[in-house]
Parts: structure tokens; C-alpha cells; sequence
């Protein structure tokens, strides 16, 4: 049943993203989202019924708020010249190594919670899944009806779910 994670982590990633965009509606969305992957996490690490689940529903969220914009158009084909603030020197140049280190940023409130999630591979997932989810969607030929940006979404998302999935295994 753990697989469910997959398309569970991918709605998760979307909505984050922006699945909805009603003005009021689409900002919660966007929270239940991003805490949705938080809680997906510490499930897989089995700490679903834990308090430190809620802690890290709410460090994912915050690892989130850092910005995830610019480098991922671009990994797309997107000519974008918007940068994050944190993308400077070799990060603005090298969009893949840019979302490895997107990722890392996103987990680095998390990381403390190793102390109770001893699986640090739950931790990897999301480094991962950034670089994983922009490669593939850079190379998926869309159609006019789904836009690269949230291709690149649902993708990650996937990857993500997969990760948590494989590491159940």
C-alpha cells in the first residue's frame, strides 16, 4: 500500500506549487501541500503518529518558504534570467548543481530531526528528487495543454513519493 506514496507526494509537490489558483482557496492549498510532503516524510520514517511529525510538517515548511524559482525554469528551457536570492557565482551558471543545492536548503530544517529519524535517507530524498524531476521534465516532449513548469511539478513530486516508497523497501 505504500506506493500510494507516489502519487500522493506528486499532488503534495503540485499543489505546493500552485494546483489552484484562486486567490484565497489557492494560498491554503498551497500550505496543506508542503505540509503534506513534511508528513509523508516522517511517516516513511515512522514517526506518522509521533509529535515529531507535526515538527516535521512545519520544518518542511519552512525549508520550503527559501524559493524555488528561477533555476527550474530555466532546466526546462525557460529563458529566465530571474534568480533566487541564494543563487550566486557557480549557482547561477550550473542550473542542475542549483537544484541539488535548492534541495539541500529545503532539508536543512529538517535535518535536526535525524536525532529521531535514524533512516537519513528520507533526508536525501528531496536533493534528489529536485535534480531527478528537473532532468526529466527538461527531456518530456509536452503537449500545448501542460506547461513545463507543472510538468516539472508533478514530476518532482513522483520522484519524491518514489524515494519515500524505495526507502520502505
Amino acid at each position: 500500500m505504500s506506493w500510494v506514496l507516489v502519487p500522493l507526494m506528486s499532488l503534495c509537490y503540485r499543489m505546493k506549487g500552485g494546483l489552484w489558483s484562486d486567490k484565497v482557496w489557492g494560498n491554503y492549498l498551497n500550505h496543506v501541500g508542503t505540509l503534506g510532503l513534511g508528513y509523508g516524510t516522517a511517516w516513511v520514517a515512522g514517526y506518522g503518529e509521533h509529535w515529531t511529525a507535526l515538527v516535521c510538517m512545519l520544518a518542511f515548511w519552512l525549508g520550503e518558504k527559501v524559493g524555488v524559482g528561477g533555476y527550474m525554469g530555466s532546466l526546462v528551457g525557460a529563458d529566465v534570467d530571474d534568480h533566487e536570492w541564494w543563487q550566486k557565482g557557480v549557482l547561477k551558471e550550473n542550473d542542475y548543481l542549483a537544484a541539488v543545492v535548492r534541495g539541500v536548503i529545503w532539508m536543512l530544517p529538517v535535518l535536526p530531526l535525524a536525532w529521531f529519524y535514524p533512516d537519513y535517507m528520507v533526508v536525501v530524498g528531496m536533493p534528489l528528487a529536485l535534480l531527478v524531476g528537473a532532468v526529466i521534465a527538461r527531456f518530456v516532449p509536452w503537449d500545448s495543454g501542460l506547461k513545463h513548469w507543472e510538468g516539472i511539478e508533478w514530476l518532482t513530486g513522483a520522484v519524491y513519493g518514489a524515494w519515500l516508497w524505495y526507502t520502505l523497501i
